[in-house]
Order: C-alpha cells, then structure tokens, then sequence
C-alpha cells in the first residue's frame, strides 16, 4: 500500500490520525484514506451536476442573448476581447486583464477536431470507413469547456457585457432561496469556493479538515438556483448521507 500511495500522501493521513490519537497505527490511516476515498467518490456526483447545469444554464441565456452559434457570434467574440483588454481608466494605476475565454474556446475546439482526426486515422488503418469530417458544433463546444470557463464568465470583466446582458438570468431561484436580489458577485464566490473543492476531489486531496456538510449543502443551493428538480435529485441519489451514516465516526474519532 506504501508502495502504490506513496509514503509521504500516507504519512499526512497518519500525522492527521495521531493528532486525536497518538497511538495511531497503520491501521488507522488507511481506515482514514479508505474514509477519503468514500467521501471524494460522493462528492462526485453532485459536483458533476452543479457543472452540468451551470453549463446548460449558461448557454440557454448565452443563446438567447447572442445566437444558436454564440461563440462565433461578433457580439460574443467583442464581449470578450473588450474584457480581456479593457480600456484604462482615468486615474487607474494597475490596469486588470480580464479572462481569456477565446483561447479557452480555441483550445477546446482544436481538441475535439484532433480527436476526430485520431479516429479518422484509425478508422483508416483498420479498413473501416472514414468519420466525416466535421466541424465542432457549439453544442460540441459547450461540452467540452471546463468548470473553470464557466465561472470565469462571472468574473468582474464581464459584469457589464455578459452579466447584465445575459448571464444573470441563468439564476432564476437565487432570490427566492437566498433573500436577497440576484447578484454576480456572490455567485461568483460561491462557485469558485466549489470549484476549489472540486479540484480537490477530483486530485485526490485529502477533505478531513473541511466542513463537508457545508460543503455539501452548498452545492445543492447552488443547483437549486438553477434547476430545483435537479438539487432535489442530486440530494435524492446522493451517497453524502450513506457515508455518514455508516462512517460516523470518521475521522471525527482521530
């Protein structure tokens, strides 16, 4: 097992262990990373749907604002140059970039044809037919971007050509959950906060040292400002509660 996790992501979990108790064994930092493993494994699937329907949220308003093809639009593509190079202001002394959503674009597009082209080429030393050239569609597009194009849109760039315009329609039960009149800025925090613990998860960090109930649930606010049907079967079909239940004292007990 030291072999295959290494000894220093072992002795983290074992330095947390004898923290509660000094008389930690082996034992208990392996029941510590199994614990770990349970908890990243359920936290898989909500983060999974709080990026899926930011995704699909995301591009209804963006559609609606600038087009079925809205990342090609002119409108779009100005938005963007506009914020990444945004014109100095009287009496700025740091003048700020913005994101770089075109090259995230770019770069996704240039991705999925480089598959396409992989098949192609083994489709063509097989004998098989061919796969028809094609050009990314949009929808092809808005599936491959990642977590982090998607919130980067909240930044405070496009507060003015993309927020205002289009994007904060995307949050249609946020005042109604939260009290307060839809804004960008609190969104913004709370899914970069989640885009960091999906990081974590996804890159097998350790969560022992995080409220996972709260961070649980805030996910779940999170989608339910989006889609309320989805939040209510995220938490439906969530193993959040199981592993509670069965691993209550885990690693509350170290």
């Amino acid at each position: 097992m030291e072999g295959a996790l290494s000894a220093a992501r072992i002795e983290t979990y074992l330095e947390h262990a004898k923290k509660g108790d000094p008389a930690a064994t082996a034992t208990d930092d392996l029941d510590l990373y199994l614990w770990n493993l349970q908890v990243s494994a359920a936290f898989q699937g909500p983060l999974h749907l709080l990026e899926v329907s930011l995704r699909n949220a995301a591009h209804k308003q963006l559609t609606r604002c600038f087009g079925h093809d809205w990342i090609d639009a002119p409108n779009f593509i100005h938005a963007c140059i506009l914020a990444q190079y945004p014109p100095p202001q009287i009496g700025q002394k740091n003048h700020r970039m913005g994101p770089d959503l075109l090259k995230q674009i770019h770069r996704t597009r240039n991705r999925i044809a480089r598959a396409v082209d992989a098949k192609n080429k083994t489709a063509a030393k097989a004998g098989k037919p061919r796969i028809a050239k094609m050009t990314p569609s949009v929808n092809d597009i808005v599936a491959g971007l990642d977590f982090g194009f998607w919130t980067s849109m909240l930044d405070r760039s496009f507060d003015q050509l993309l927020w205002r315009t289009a994007l904060h329609h995307a949050f249609p039960r946020y005042a109604e959950l939260s009290g307060k009149p839809v804004a960008r800025i609190p969104i913004a925090q709370r899914l970069n906060k989640i885009r960091d613990l999906r990081n974590r998860v996804m890159q097998h960090e350790p969560l022992f040292k995080r409220n996972l109930q709260s961070d649980f649930d805030m996910i779940s606010e999170a989608i339910a400002w989006m889609y309320a049907d989805v939040e209510l079967w995220a938490d439906h079909h969530s193993r959040w509660p199981i592993i509670q239940l069965t691993q209550a004292k885990r690693p509350e007990t170290f």
